[in-house]
C-alpha cells in the first residue's frame, strides 16, 4: 500500500537494500498512469517491487528473515509490515450503550450513531477514509450540530489524499477509470504535464502531470503526480467542494513562475 511505498523509499535513501512484497498491484488503487510514474522512479533508485506476491509464510533462513510468497522466497535482515490498521473499539463496551458497530461504529451522514443519536463519532472510528485531515473535517461537521444545532453532514467527494513518495501522488474524487465507469461518454478529461511548466523545468522536476475529470463543465476528480502534488491538489478539492466550473479555476491568476500554474493551465485546456 501507499505507506509501504513511502517507507520503502525512505529506507533505500538511508542506504538499505529494499524489496517491496506486494500481494496485489503496487499502488493498485491509484490511477495506473500516475502510479507508473512513481514506481518507475522507485525502481530507478534500486527498490525491487514484487507484485502479485501473497505472503504464505514468514520464517528464518541462514540467520535472516525469510518470507515465502506465491512469487518465490525473499530474505533480509529486517521485515517491515505495512498492512494498515484497525479501529481500537473493543474495550469501549459499545453494546452497553446501544451503539451499533462492526469493524467501526455505524454512523449516518451526520456522523451520529445509527442506534444512539446521543453519540457522535469522528475519524477512523466512523469508518471510511482513514486520514488525519478527515478526522479534522469530521470535527468541524459535528461541532456545527452539537454546539449550534445547525444541520451538517459529512461527504467524501471533496476529500483528497496523498502518497508522500518522491514524486508525490495526490488524488481527490474518482480516478479516470472510476469516473469513466460511472459517467461513460459524458466524461471529459483535462490534462497538463509538468515538463511544460517553467518552474518545474527550472527546478528539474519535470516528471508528472495533472489530470482532471470533468462532467458538464465541472471537475469531479483530479489526479496529480509530480513535485508538490499534495500542495497542488487543494485547488481541485476546493473546486469540487464548492461546485466550481473549470472556467472558474482557469480564471485565477497564478504567480509566475510557480507549479500552481499547472492547475490553471489544465483548466484552461478544457
Amino acid at each position: 500500500g501507499p505507506i509501504g511505498m513511502e517507507m520503502a523509499q525512505a529506507h533505500v535513501r538511508l542506504g538499505s537494500k529494499v524489496t517491496v512484497i506486494e500481494g496485489l498491484k503496487a499502488l493498485g488503487r491509484d490511477d495506473p498512469e500516475a502510479a507508473k510514474v512513481v514506481l518507475d522512479k522507485m525502481r530507478a533508485e534500486g527498490i525491487e517491487v514484487v507484485e502479485d506476491a501473497l505472503a504464505e509464510e514468514v520464517g528464518e533462513s541462514g540467520g535472516q528473515i525469510a518470507v515465502k510468497t506465491s512469487q518465490g522466497s525473499f530474505t533480509g535482515s529486517h521485515l517491515l509490515m505495512a498492512v494498515g490498521r484497525k479501529v481500537n473499539i473493543e474495550k469501549l463496551d459499545l453494546d452497553k450503550g446501544n451503539v451499533a458497530h462492526d469493524r467501526a461504529v455505524k454512523v449516518n451522514a451526520s456522523l451520529r450513531s445509527i442506534s444512539n443519536r446521543r453519540v457522535y463519532v469522528i475519524g477512523d472510528a466512523a469508518g471510511g477514509l482513514q486520514f488525519t485531515h478527515v478526522a479534522g473535517y469530521h470535527a468541524g461537521v459535528i461541532i456545527r450540530s452539537m454546539l449550534f444545532g445547525l444541520p451538517s453532514k459529512a461527504k467524501t467527494s471533496h476529500v483528497p489524499w496523498v502518497t508522500y513518495t518522491d514524486p508525490e501522488l495526490a488524488q481527490v474524487g474518482p480516478t479516470e477509470a472510476e469516473a469513466r465507469k460511472t459517467h461513460g461518454p459524458a466524461l471529459g478529461v483535462a490534462r497538463f504535464d509538468y515538463h511544460e511548466n517553467d518552474r518545474a523545468i527550472a527546478a528539474r522536476k519535470t516528471s508528472g502531470f495533472v489530470k482532471v475529470m470533468v462532467v458538464k463543465g465541472r471537475p469531479i476528480g483530479a489526479t496529480i503526480v509530480g513535485e508538490a502534488a499534495g500542495e497542488l491538489v487543494g485547488v481541485w478539492a476546493h473546486a469540487i467542494a464548492n461546485g466550481l466550473k473549470m472556467r472558474g479555476v482557469a480564471a485565477m491568476v497564478a504567480p509566475y513562475p510557480t507549479l500552481g500554474e499547472i492547475s490553471k493551465r489544465a483548466a484552461g485546456s478544457f
